[in-house]
Order: C-alpha cells, then structure tokens, then sequence
C-alpha cells in the first residue's frame, strides 16, 4: 500500500468517459452521443449522489469529545491531541500483536455506489518505521484487502492509499477495515482522516483529503434539509450578506458574524475560501506565480544520525495580482537527520495563508503529499540530500526543474497548457530501455530559473532549466550544462548534442510524471527526452 497521492475526482459508481478523439466519422460520432446520454442518464438517476468522500465525517476527523462507535480488537482506543486535521486522531494502544479496526459500530453503513472502483487513504503515525496488515472494503459479498506492507517514517503523519476493484460487486453499503500484525503490547498508533473516493480506473492517487460532502443533486446544490455537519455555526449572523454585496456593489464590509468576521474582498485578509474552485481559472490553471532568485542548498555530515542543514535564499514569488506583482521572502534554513549513505528527496514549503512574506520557518518534509495538505502551505522546491557515511557532503536543489513553458510536449501542446490527465510520450532508460510509452501527467509546478538551449547533430532543440537531469544511454544522470557530446534519445533516434547554450533565465514547468523521461522541444516533430529526476517515487 503506497505512502504518497494527489489530485480530485467525483462521487459515487464511474461516469462513461468521452472519446478524446475528435470524431470524424458517422460511427464515431455514434459513439459520442452514445457516451454523453449515458454520461446525462448516470447524473439524473443519482449514480453520482454521493459525495466525494463517502466515509462519515466523524469516522475521518475525530472532533468529538468521544471516540466514534467503531468496533476494535487487540487495543483500547483514546482521542489524542496528536491531530493531522481536526482537534483530535484516534489512538489504538496495543495489547496484543495483532489489531483491528472495524469503522462504524455495526452493519455495512457505510453508503457505496454499486459495481464501482475505489480508493482508500488514510493517516497513520506510529513510533515504528513499518507497518504490516491489511485495509480492506468489507461488503455483504466479499472482503476486498490490501496489503498494508509500507516503510513509513516514525513519529510522523504518513498517507498510505490503494485501489480497489469491486466493479463485479452490486453492494451499497461497507465497512472500512484496518488489521495490523507484528504491534507490540503498548504500541499506539494514530489513525486520521480516513478516505474512500470512486475512480474511472485512470486514477491511481487519492484526492487532496477532505471530509465527507453533503449528497450532490444535478444541480451541485445539497438537497433541501442538507444541513452542514456542525449545525452550531450556522447562525443568522454569521451567514449573512450586506445588502451592497446582494446587489453586486464592492462595499468594505462583507458580514460574516463575529465567528469569522474578515471579509473576503479585502486583499490579504488572510480568510481561505473553501477550494481553489473558488478562485478564477487564471489563479488556478494559467501560469501565473514563479519564484525569482531562488537557491537551495545543503551541507550534511557523517554520524548516528547524519544530519544536514537545509538552506533557501531570500527570493521573490512573482505574478500575483495584488502585492504589486510581488512577495518576498527573507532567507531561511532547517535541520534534518538521516542515515548515513541514503539520499531522501525533501520537499520545502512555507505556511503563509495571507501571502504576508517575510522570514518565515522552513519546513521540509520526505513526504511530497504534505505540500499539498495545507491551504496555506506555499511550496518552495525540492533537494535531494545524500547523507555521508563519513565526512561532510553539499549539494544543490531545485525550486524549477523541466523544460521552459514554449516547449513542444505534442504538435498542439506546450508544456504551459499542459493539465493533469494530459497524456505525454515517456521512456525509462534505466528500467525499461528504449521501449516508448505514455503516461498521464500527474501536476505541474511553474517557475523562472536559468536555462540553456541544447542541439543535436540533427537540429533536435531542447530549451530546459540548468537542473534538468537526462539519462544517458551509458546509464549516467547527466544535467543540462554538462550535455555537450553526450548523446540523446530524439523523435528521429539517438542523436549527439553538439551545443549547449546559455539563455539566461526563462519560465519553466515542472512536470510531475512518476520518475520518467519525456518527449519535450522547439520542433514537435523532433523532440528530445530528457528525464524529472526530482519526481521519482
């Protein structure tokens, strides 16, 4: 069972997926029609009324004063204020070697759509550095596990996911069970923010965590009586609207009650909206933020543990609409420990909901997931810290690692208007040789960094960031500067780089495609590969 994710998807059984082809052809136009009516029908019948997160609210985040009906062998259960979300997570203490946790006290409540795929996730934290057992979907049918066989880092917040098929299994109604083996007697563990979300099958990786929705209706809107989970706070006065904002009218005050009582019109206020659905598409899949001036670096040295000094400079992010374009961020640093001889990928990021800047703590987590947990988390880059078994070691990061943003990913395509989903040409020369295939983006970073210009013999173009790493067929990891002569996987066959040329600093994506190389360059028909060694799982 994995310990990473990402991205979203929608409730209840799977929606008939659109051709991506255009179509062109009567038959192909048939299929089309065919796939949108099923696609309406699925939607109107209220095949999608669940919500995106079907487990419970108080079965995911553990804010009451109580621990939730659950049924638990092996442990005795407690609220901790060890918390990843809410108030509170729930504590299993060990008093045997093997414990299970059954969510929900009795029956199969709960509510699943019918023949459909899924994806479970949840937190867990415990003193040890790995976990065995199962998760299972138990139906009325049959008990649908996963291997819970993960190293996981102690004494912090690991995400652990799988898929689970149970399109031949009409069921609606589950339950959610955890068994782990091997605890010992006084072991506690901590389990939060339990998911359990459909997908189409594409979908490996869990969405972002949130807590069980309200059903959904064609319209989006809940359902007359649908009332949030925490009725206390729905009040006449903190729902209320100022008659200037009913009417369209900017005014200064947006009344929201003294629960909350910032509005959202003033810029940095510091209040977070429920989602970046929320937000315009510019701020959210347009181009638009990029770090200038960044560095990253470390020092680390040989012991029991290793450690390291990981560093950033000051550096500005770019393109934000308010703040005169700006917001700086003074210089920052942050220890870490870890085995002599290993290599972990740090993933750096402030908390800075209101984008007020400054000098801010530096956190830097092994686990990607955690940038991506947080509204207010702003993310940094990344460094790959090589702990030495003897002596001291340094290294660089990176904050924009990939090719620049005019780059051609296909012959429609640059790598700027690339979305999660799109589909990109990829190798994998150190496990798979030279055999071609394609593989889904999983997201995309976006930053200005400097770059070079490489050439081929053949007139093969590439313009990609410094850092940009390539796998060479003599089964080196050589980057970008260092390219010239050594040869490269294009469009048209393997080719030698005759140039390398400096074209200072320029707008970057950084793709997420699961450790692989990609076809990327100026010509779309005679791109080259170059690889995200960064995003290797």
């Amino acid at each position: 069972m994995p310990c990473q994710s990402s991205t979203n998807s929608g409730g209840g059984q799977a929606l008939p997926p659109l051709p991506t082809k255009w179509p062109t052809s009567q038959a192909e136009w048939t299929l089309f029609i065919q796939r949108a009516q099923a696609r309406d029908q699925a939607i109107a019948s209220g095949a999608l009324s669940l919500g995106i997160n079907v487990i419970p609210s108080p079965l995911t985040v553990y804010d009451a004063i109580t621990v939730p009906p659950s049924v638990i062998t092996g442990a005795t259960a407690s609220l901790s204020s060890t918390a990843r979300f809410g108030t509170s997570s729930l504590r299993l203490t060990a008093t045997a070697a093997t414990v299970v946790l059954t969510l929900g006290a009795s029956g199969y409540p709960i509510p699943i759509a019918p023949n459909g795929q899924w994806i479970g996730s949840l937190y867990v934290q415990t003193s040890a550095t790995s976990l065995a057992g199962t998760f299972a979907i138990v139906t009325p049918v049959a008990a649908y596990a996963q291997n819970l066989g993960d190293s996981v880092q102690a004494n912090t917040w690991n995400r652990l996911y799988d898929t689970f098929n149970l399109q031949a299994d009409a069921s609606t109604g589950c339950t959610v069970t955890l068994t782990f083996t091997g605890c010992t007697v006084g072991q506690t563990i901590d389990l939060e923010g339990f998911m359990l979300e459909t997908t189409d099958g594409y979908k490996t990786l869990p969405s972002v965590f949130q807590v069980s929705s309200p059903p959904r209706t064609w319209t989006d809107i809940p359902d007359p009586g649908t009332k949030p989970a925490n009725n206390a706070d729905v009040t006449a006065a903190n729902t209320s609207l100022d008659t200037a904002h009913v009417n369209g009218v900017t005014s200064s005050t947006v009344s929201t009650g003294a629960a909350y009582g910032t509005d959202l019109v003033t810029p940095g206020s510091g209040q977070i909206i429920g989602d970046n659905r929320n937000l315009p598409p510019l701020l959210t899949a347009g181009s638009t933020t990029a770090w200038q001036g960044l560095t990253i670096s470390y020092t680390a040295a040989a012991g029991s543990p290793a450690t390291a000094t990981i560093s950033v400079s000051a550096a500005n992010i770019l393109g934000l609409l308010g703040a005169a374009g700006t917001v700086s961020y003074g210089a920052s640093s942050q220890s870490v420990s870890g085995t002599g001889g290993t290599s972990p990928t740090y993933y750096l990021y402030y908390i800075d909901p209101s984008y007020a800047g400054g000098t801010l703590p530096l956190y830097a987590s092994t686990t990607g997931n955690d940038t991506r947990q947080q509204l207010g988390i702003v993310y940094i880059g990344s460094v790959v810290v090589a702990f030495p078994t003897s002596g001291t070691s340094s290294g660089g990061g990176v904050g924009g690692l990939c090719v620049c943003d005019d780059m051609f990913i296909d012959a429609e395509t640059t790598a700027r208007e690339a979305r999660a989903g799109h589909l990109f040409d990829c190798l994998d020369i150190p496990t798979q040789g030279m055999r071609k295939f394609r593989r889904r983006l999983h997201s995309v970073e976006y930053g200005t960094v400097p770059c070079v210009r490489i050439t081929t013999e053949a007139g093969a173009i590439i313009e990609c960031s410094k850092t940009t790493p390539f796998d060479a067929l003599d089964g080196r990891t050589v980057y970008a500067p260092d390219m010239l002569g050594v040869q490269v996987v294009t469009d048209r066959g393997i080719e030698t780089v005759t140039r390398v040329d400096d074209i200072g600093e320029q707008a970057v994506c950084h793709i997420h495609l699961g450790g692989c190389s990609y076809a990327a360059g100026v010509d779309p028909a005679h791109r080259i590969y170059s690889h995200n060694v960064i995003a290797k799982p």
